[in-house]
Order: C-alpha cells, then structure tokens, then sequence
C-alpha cells in the first residue's frame, strides 16, 4: 500500500512539472507571436517542441504509476526536462526541477523495492572450496 502511495505522488509530481511546462511553453509562444505581431524581432519560438516535451512529461508521470515502467518513465523525464529547457530557455527552471525530482524519486523507490525483493528472496549458501582442514564445509 505505501509503495503505490509513494508511485502516486511521484505521478502528482511528474503531472506537476508537465503541466507547469505547458502552461510556460504557450505564455512563452504567445509573448514571441506576439513580438513578432507589433513588429519586434523576438527569438525563435520552438512552440512544437515545448508541447511536445511536455507531452512526453505526461507519459512519462503516467509510466511512474507502474512497478515495471519506472525506470523508462524517469528516463522519459529526464529528457523531457533537459529538453525543455532548450526551447524556453531559463524558464525552464520553473518546470524542468519538478520532473527530475519526480524522476529522481521514481528510481529511488523502484531501486529500494529492489534490493528488498533480493533481500526476501535470499542469496544461495556460499560454499567453501576446500574446506579448512579438519573442519566441515562452512554453512551460509
């Protein structure tokens, strides 16, 4: 039960920063139309590439819901929150923070849950080859 709680808020925090990168991707795309509209001449826009990084951030949150998918969808983070900031420049650090936190803490639990399903399972017995002189084959 805690281990899909803390998939849930990694989700909520993944959704967090995808949706701050939308919301900053169409001010920035609508200040350069606009720029361009009163006759300044505004960098480039990459209005498609915002939407799409902040598209891929969705998927990748949604990704963060499942066990087997966590390593992919904060891999997908990662490259959506680098991403972002080359098509808003330093506005990105109002989005990109939130997904690598949200992919950060995603590889965390997903290497936790790891080591503790290792651990239950146990490790073989370790044999000793030979054994010492005299006395029996140590016991793991």
């Amino acid at each position: 039960m805690i281990d899909f709680v803390y998939r849930f808020f990694t989700f909520l925090l993944g959704i967090l920063g995808a949706a701050a990168a939308l919301g900053i991707n169409i001010f920035y795309s609508a200040s350069t139309r606009f720029q361009s509209v009163v006759g300044a001449h505004p960098d480039a826009s990459h209005g498609w590439l915002g939407l799409g990084c902040a598209i891929l951030a969705f998927i990748a949150s949604f990704l963060l819901l499942f066990r087997v998918s966590i390593p992919a969808g904060a891999l997908l983070l990662i490259i959506a929150g680098i991403g972002f900031f080359f098509v808003v420049n330093w506005w990105a650090w109002l989005a990109s923070p939130a997904m690598f936190l949200a992919a950060f803490f995603g590889l965390y639990q997903y290497l936790v849950h790891r080591r503790a399903e290792a651990a239950q399972q146990g490790r073989p017995a370790r044999q000793e080859y030979p054994p010492p002189e005299g006395r029996t084959p140590a016991v793991g």
